[in-house]
């Protein structure tokens, strides 16, 4: 783990653990942020990062090898079927080159990963997966309290700006921080597709090897959950800023 990601990791724990102190928005037009919110975005920053490098170690050499395995395969099969039967033979190079192109690169990441064997390869690979598993975790919870508490905003303001008790100026900066809750739902949805890609890849290239991969392939099963709750929890705020007067409405990035 880079220092960048610890020193990240130790402030969103003290932001999550703050959040338990209070459960509502701070007013928005004070530029402050409720515990949850600090929370929230402290988790998006950090999975944001942490999947970065993810990819930075094995999946990309794999990736790569592949891409390159398949033009070299696909041409030579092309060259071995002949003019009849050429496209037949570059789809069969392109596969076999893939796969190999692939295994190649799995292993030139492997070694710069420094990893004494594909099984410790595989053992690192699964308590990053659980790390990242549970970090997902603790984001969707901040999320669904950041997105109940703009619900909670939005249904107020609608009922006092009905009444007449505030107008449209005010409703948009009692509402000033929620593209930045919008944006941070996105980016841990964007870095939750990532991460699972990256275990994928080397779930794929540990299967290949003739390695067992049912404890990789259950985590990547719980972040997937945990990507389904964040994008039930961004619909459902979008849903809810939807319901906001036009004239009054934010605009939503």
């Amino acid at each position: 783990m880079s220092a960048r990601r610890l020193v990240t990791l130790v402030v969103g724990g003290a932001l999550a653990l703050s959040g338990c102190a209070g459960s509502s928005l701070s007013p928005f037009g004070d530029g402050s942020l409720s515990p949850a919110q600090q929370s929230l975005r402290g988790n998006a920053d950090t999975l944001d990062a942490a999947a970065d490098e993810l990819e930075g170690c094995q999946g990309s050499e794999a990736i790569v090898g592949a891409l390159f395995g398949a033009t070299l395969g696909a041409l030579a099969g092309a060259a071995v079927g002949g003019k009849d039967d050429w496209a037949k033979g570059a789809a069969i190079g392109g596969l076999g080159g893939a796969a190999l192109g692939g295994g190649a690169g799995y292993a030139v990441g492997n070694q710069n990963c420094q990893y004494a064997s594909q099984q410790d390869h595989l053992n690192k690979r699964l308590a990053e997966a659980r790390q990242e598993a549970g970090e997902y975790q603790q984001a969707s919870a901040a999320a669904r309290t950041v997105v109940a508490q703009h619900k909670a905003t939005i249904g107020r303001l609608n009922e006092e700006y009905r009444k007449g008790q505030i107008d449209a100026v005010r409703y948009k900066q009692e509402l000033a921080s929620l593209n930045e809750d919008i944006a941070a739902l996105r980016k841990l949805i964007a870095a939750n597709d990532r991460t699972v890609a990256s275990f994928r890849d080397t779930a794929d290239a540990m299967a290949a090897q003739g390695l067992g991969t049912g404890a990789l392939d259950q985590e990547e099963i719980k972040l997937l959950v945990q990507r389904k709750a964040l994008e039930q929890q961004l619909d459902g705020l979008l849903s809810a800023v939807a319901s906001v007067p036009a004239s009054a409405r934010p605009p939503v990035a």
